[in-house]
């Protein structure tokens, strides 16, 4: 059996270095990117926020083609992740925004499938 010390000094430094993660970079969206995030995903209720995050990274409006938003796995649950995945005029692969959609608290935003990642800031 592991001694019940161990087991806390492990607990309190996992959650040492999670209290050292930052969310990605978001502000206040672009109005223009806002609205095109908003019309991609009907209205969703997490558009403003993956819009903010969108705008952190110099993406306009014009740059959006489409936008693809589904949960991992397929399932539907308030509290689990949330994808959107943001497809960029005339580049390949997806700028990915994950969140969760009871809070839209933005989680990670990654490329997939040969994008690149603008810088934030």
């Amino acid at each position: 059996m592991v001694p019940t010390r161990t087991i806390l000094i492990g607990s309190l430094l996992l959650l040492a270095g999670c209290a050292s993660l930052t969310p990605p970079a978001q502000v206040a969206p672009d109005p223009a990117v806002a609205e095109r995030v908003s019309q991609l995903s009907d209205g969703g209720a997490c558009s403003a926020a993956i819009a903010g995050t969108l705008t952190a990274r110099h993406i306009t409006a014009g740059q959006i083609a489409s936008i693809r938003e589904g949960t991992p796995g397929g399932r539907h649950e308030h509290y689990e992740q949330n994808q959107a995945w943001v497809t960029l005029t005339g580049r390949g692969g997806h700028i990915v925004v994950q969140y969760t959609p009871l809070t839209c608290w933005i989680d990670t935003v990654y490329a997939s499938d040969g994008a690149t990642l603008p810088t934030a800031g």
